[in-house]
């Protein structure tokens, strides 16, 4: 366990992780995590998405439209934070034990 500690104190993970999957067996790459974490009795903690204007199309309806044109690479167009939100909800569903 001193290792693990050692070796996974911080760990950053894209958000694009938890949607992507395995092109064999159509399982989210997140998944094997979720399954050692549990294991182990490791928390997981996951910041899924930026604020849901971030996903929105940059224009002057935007609440974040100064912040945005500013940091244009700070907009991220796809994947929709609703579906962000839906497959985290989905994936904390299939793994209830460890949450």
């Amino acid at each position: 366990m001193a290792e693990l500690e050692r070796r996974a104190s911080w760990s950053r993970l894209h958000r694009q992780l938890c949607v992507v999957a395995d092109p064999v067996t159509g399982t989210p790459l997140i998944v094997p995590l979720w399954a050692t974490a549990g294991a182990l009795d490791v928390p997981v903690l996951i910041h899924v998405a930026d604020p849901a204007a971030f996903f929105d199309p940059l224009d002057a309806t935007n609440e974040c439209f100064e912040e945005l044109n500013a940091h244009p690479d700070w907009q991220f167009p796809s994947p929709p934070f609703m579906k962000i939100m839906t497959d985290l909800k989905s994936l904390v569903s299939r793994h209830r034990g460890i949450i």
